[in-house]
């Protein structure tokens, strides 16, 4: 079900196929209330728009009640997803090193959410950066450009094609915070991931929390990244700050640190982040709508597990998602 990062060509076939549920990832109780949960996340959202586009007086529309009964379904069922889900999840990243990055409009519950999976799952805590918001506006695009080229680690190169602030700040934080593939050595020395996150905390374009035990941000195999939707929908300069964010992971994956996009089903609407990276069929990063349901956050850590193992998708309930969950078979 997984596309590999050196083709696309089977994206096809798991459209047809790929929402098959791998129940078996922690037993029956996980997959019946994960089905019921997408189930009714696939419902939940075609009702609203049913509802915002011809009005309560529709005929054969549904009624508030209906969508009562959806949302209270949907609780209920991702209520039992969060209970199972640390069966779902361990072992998938024993001793595997991982950072969370936050945009500043993600909720605090959907990281927090995703930083304990993570813990579940075995993974080692690598800390948590914080961008802020001027990291991706327009305003502070120069400013974050010049910054990341004067602070570059010894070694790094940045895209001469692609020259905006979102894909050189990527490709700068992956050439800090990444390790190597063949040796899982740091790509950095320790002085020259200091000089960045330095400049970058002393600009305040982030904010950082080092992991326990430690007074500094850790080499990483893998990021997460945890966005909200106000860029979607059309919100005043969405735009930019949508394709600054998919350009940011976009230079962290494919400078080396296996990146994961975790947002709102809302931020596949069209100006959303997530609609911005699915759309480009090259990306090699992993993306998953839902990350304020319990299957969203469950899918977004199988998915840096399949990353891990040279493989990325694009999960979730929305119909630009390929799949429901990674297949880790």
């Amino acid at each position: 079900m997984s596309t590999t990062k050196a083709s696309r060509k089977k994206r096809d076939k798991r459209k047809k196929g790929g929402r098959t549920l791998p129940l078996l990832l922690a037993g029956a109780g996980f997959g019946t209330a994960l089905g019921v949960a997408l189930g009714s996340m696939v419902l939940a959202p075609a009702m609203n728009m049913a509802t915002l586009e011809y009005g309560w007086t529709m005929e054969g529309g549904p009624s508030e009640e209906d969508l009562k009964q959806v949302e209270q379904r949907l609780s209920a069922s991702d209520s039992v997803v969060a209970a199972t889900a640390p069966k779902a999840v361990a072992g998938q990243l024993k001793d595997q090193p991982i950072l969370v990055m936050a945009t500043a409009d993600a909720t605090e519950a959907d990281v927090s959410a995703v930083q304990t999976l993570l813990k579940q799952a075995g993974a080692k805590d690598a800390g948590f950066l914080q961008l802020k918001e001027s990291f991706f506006a327009q305003e502070g695009a120069d400013s974050l450009k010049t910054l990341v080229a004067n602070a570059l680690p010894a070694g790094a190169k940045l895209s001469t094609e692609k020259i905006d602030s979102g894909t050189h700040s990527g490709q700068a934080l992956a050439a800090a915070l990444g390790v190597k593939k063949d040796s899982a050595k740091p790509m950095a020395s320790e002085t020259d991931r200091a000089a960045l996150l330095g400049a970058l905390e002393g600009q305040d374009f982030v904010s950082m929390k080092a992991p326990r035990g430690n007074d500094a941000l850790q080499p990483a195999r893998a990021v997460v990244l945890v966005t909200g939707d106000s860029a979607a929908g059309g919100n005043p300069g969405g735009g930019v700050v949508a394709n600054n964010q998919a350009a940011f992971a976009e230079g962290l994956d494919s400078s080396g640190i296996q990146t994961v996009l975790l947002a709102p089903e809302s931020a596949t609407e069209i100006g959303g982040v997530l609609a911005t990276v699915r759309k480009d069929k090259k990306s090699g990063v992993s993306t998953v709508d839902g990350s304020e349901r319990a299957a969203g956050r469950v899918a977004a850590v199988l998915a840096v597990s399949e990353q891990l193992a040279g493989k990325s998708g694009h999960y979730g309930s929305a119909d630009s998602a390929t799949a429901v969950l990674p297949s880790l078979d």
